[in-house]
């Protein structure tokens, strides 16, 4: 990032803005102590600069700025967040500097800080989401939230390196993408949501007109007479049996619904109902009396992004 360079022109301005105070506002003369601080404060700036450690520098000059507000503490401080990579940072305190915002700077000092900020515009990057999948996606960028997007793109400033985007919708699977933005580019990503899976458990009531029949469904349990059970959304084979033998039914159990069934036992006439479609997402084959699905709205659990924490929640039925 031509640091070298860079901080030349930091011990320059250091040298020739001794101490001009912020133009944008009055404000009482700092004591004695403030001075003295904020001077000791970019003392140490200035040093960890010299041996590239912007990170420090930009947290000493911020808290020398606040106690007293000059061009040079400003000007390096722009220095020091383009040294962290932070060129949007830097770009917005250049631009305060050329207002005038922070104090008069004549045409010397004018152009280099000019010069500065054309190095630094050069290196901003833009990305540009577009989302789709849902009528309004949510976009985040690095947990910040962009904006709802109703099918238009999106594009925003970034600083070069990486980056994360997510983008959310109700009932829509989150979408992800991991970023690393070179300086000056101008990234498209694209993101679609998928319509979530719902995976809220059904519940399930077996009935046999005959009380002694044993009911199972394999892989879950059997009873006699009656069995009840919560079952996650997906197919499932259910039997009754009698001493007369036993019956087969193909049972889908959609997601948050009750599903109540009356079996014919095996000694009842299969043709009276070879199979039928029982409410919405619900298929039942086989020897069956009567059917009920009886809608038992349930309140989902709250959906939590998994790597912001953004939490929303939903009714479904």
């Amino acid at each position: 990032m031509r640091a070298r360079g860079a901080i030349a022109a930091l011990l320059f301005a250091a040298l020739l803005v001794p101490g001009a105070a912020r133009a944008d506002e009055p404000r009482p003369p700092p004591s004695a102590a403030a001075v003295d601080q904020a001077k000791r404060l970019f003392d140490e700036a200035t040093e960890a600069l010299r041996v590239g450690r912007f990170a420090d520098a930009v947290k000493a000059l911020r808290a020398s700025f606040d106690l007293v507000p000059r061009t040079a503490t400003a000007f390096n401080l722009a220095v020091a967040l383009r040294g962290t990579g932070d060129v949007l940072g830097a770009l917005g305190l250049f631009d305060r500097l050329l207002s005038g915002e922070l104090g008069a700077l004549d045409a010397a000092k004018r152009a280099q800080v000019a010069e500065l900020r054309a190095e630094v515009a050069r290196d901003v990057a833009a990305v540009t989401i577009a989302a789709t999948g849902a009528e309004a996606v949510e976009v985040r960028l690095d947990g910040r939230i962009l904006g709802v997007t109703r099918g238009e793109p999106i594009t925003a400033k970034v600083n070069p390196g990486a980056h994360r985007i997510v983008a959310s919708a109700p009932d829509r699977e989150t979408a992800e993408r991991a970023l690393d933005v070179a300086p000056g580019a101008s990234p498209t990503v694209a993101l679609t949501l998928r319509p979530a899976r719902d995976e809220r458990p059904g519940h399930v009531v077996l009935g046999c007109a005959d009380a002694g029949a044993t009911l199972s469904i394999d892989g879950v349990g059997s009873a006699r007479g009656q069995l009840e059970r919560d079952l996650a959304p997906g197919e499932y084979q259910v039997r009754v049996r009698t001493r007369s033998g036993e019956r087969k039914v193909r049972l889908v159990v959609p997601a948050g619904r009750t599903v109540k069934l009356l079996l014919d036992p095996p000694s009842s006439s299969a043709a009276a109902s070879p199979w039928l479609w029982v409410g919405v997402g619900v298929l039942v084959t086989g020897g069956v009396v009567g059917a009920v699905v009886a809608t038992r709205p349930r309140k989902a659990d709250p959906v939590t992004d998994p790597f912001w924490g953004v939490t929303s929640t939903a009714y479904r039925f």
